[in-house]
């Protein structure tokens, strides 16, 4: 049986809450990904920061929980 991947794109105007990557089990798809990430955590210039994310899990991203550091969750895909 082949594991499903959860693709989902996140996009928030402040630091990227890095707990969510272990609270959801996810990683980020591409370097330009952890780029977006290390620019929000610098905190130079203002967002929105869009960043792409994998997840081996079997549910959907938390979107409350995200929302609640100001995050919002689009695109969501099981591949």
């Amino acid at each position: 049986m082949s594991k499903k991947i959860c693709i989902f794109t996140v996009t928030g105007p402040y630091r990227f809450p890095i707990d969510m990557l272990r609270y959801d089990c996810c990683y980020p798809q591409q370097q330009i990904d952890t780029a977006a990430i290390e620019k929000s955590l610098l905190r130079e210039r203002p967002g929105p920061f869009k960043v792409t994310l994998a997840s081996q899990i079997i549910y959907n991203p938390t979107k409350d929980r995200w929302a609640s550091f100001g995050w919002t969750v689009t695109d969501v895909t099981m591949i």
